[in-house]
């Protein structure tokens, strides 16, 4: 870089500027320090007004007080809208994961329990900051669950159906869900030597833990993957018990039974419009596919007779 084209930013010069993804570009300084330059997320943008802070520049700005796997806030405008934090080299998690073997129980423990670890800090600190933060958190569908829970019913045989209701009573009826960021992928966790930091605050809302884990440890497709081994399952329960094990396993089972719903669109409505938008987001009816994802929902999780029952009940 030419001296007399030299920027000066937080205190030192500027080396490198990149763009990364729509909105958002590294930038390096001369004194070492990597940097995202942020602009209000896309799902910010119709609601957010001059001057105003918007979610995500107010998780991150709560987050700077606290010790959490969150990357620190450097800098921000509210006029302009954007925002300027550290940079996290690594990998997202989503291209970390390995596909998913049932013979190996032990694969990525050491993710996984990293992974767990992070996660619980920060829904501790949105537990604390649960009063600042309110007026940014989005209002949850109520009613996805129950629907989500009477569809995938259907893919099951009678006694499958009947375990399937019992889990979903047993284990949403006592712990109520924690606020923290409600778009969980494992995309948005960067990795690096086993550390995992979480990247995307743009939108938060209460929501389980065990459905964040889920999302985040797991891959529907390119390839499939999953942290949640049998290992993982008797991490959990040692850790939290077996309500929250099984609250783990309704949200792993309601993960791939997603995942084959949609693929039952592409095999079955091929010419409909839920199947064009999958079909657009590069979904296809792959008979390979389709038979990994009832792997997925068949897989061995725990000993416990409800999910067990669940597991070998799937008819399509």
């Amino acid at each position: 870089m030419q001296h007399s084209k030299q920027q000066h930013l937080l205190g030192s010069v500027v080396t490198e500027v990149r763009p990364l993804t729509a909105g958002t570009t590294y930038i390096q300084l001369e004194d070492g320090r990597e940097l995202i330059h942020q602009s209000v997320p896309r799902q910010e943008q119709p609601a957010w007004q001059p001057g105003t802070p918007w979610a995500e520049l107010a998780v991150f700005d709560v987050f700077t007080s606290h010790c959490a796997p969150l990357p620190r806030l450097r800098a921000a405008d509210v006029q302009a809208g954007w925002l300027i934090r550290d940079y996290v080299p690594g990998k997202p998690l989503a291209h970390v994961l390995t596909p998913y073997d049932g013979a190996d129980e032990h694969a990525d423990g050491k993710l996984f329990n990293c992974l767990l670890t992070g996660l619980r800090t920060v829904h501790s600190v949105f537990a604390k900051e649960t009063e600042a933060l309110g007026p940014f958190v989005v209002a949850a569908d109520d009613g996805w669950l129950p629907r989500i829970v009477q569809r995938l019913a259907r893919f099951l045989t009678p006694s499958g159906r009947k375990a399937w209701h019992e889990l979903t009573w047993l284990v949403l009826h006592k712990q109520p869900p924690h606020l923290g960021p409600a778009d969980v992928q494992a995309g948005n966790v960067i990795v690096s030597h086993n550390d995992c930091t979480f990247i995307d605050m743009a939108t938060i809302q209460f929501d389980w833990a065990e459905r964040r884990l889920v999302a985040y440890s797991q891959k529907a497709h390119n390839p499939v993957g999953s942290l949640l081994t049998p290992e993982a399952y008797r991490v959990y329960e040692k850790q939290y018990g077996t309500e929250a094990m099984q609250r783990l396993a309704l949200f792993d089972f309601i993960f791939w039974g997603i995942a084959l719903a949609r693929l039952h669109v592409l095999r079955k409505q091929p010419h409909s419009e839920a199947a064009h938008a999958l079909q657009a987001a590069g979904l296809a009816d792959d008979p390979a596919l389709w038979q990994t994802t009832q792997a997925m929902w068949q897989r061995q999780r725990t000993t416990d007779d409800l999910i067990e029952r669940i597991a070998n009940s799937l008819t399509v």
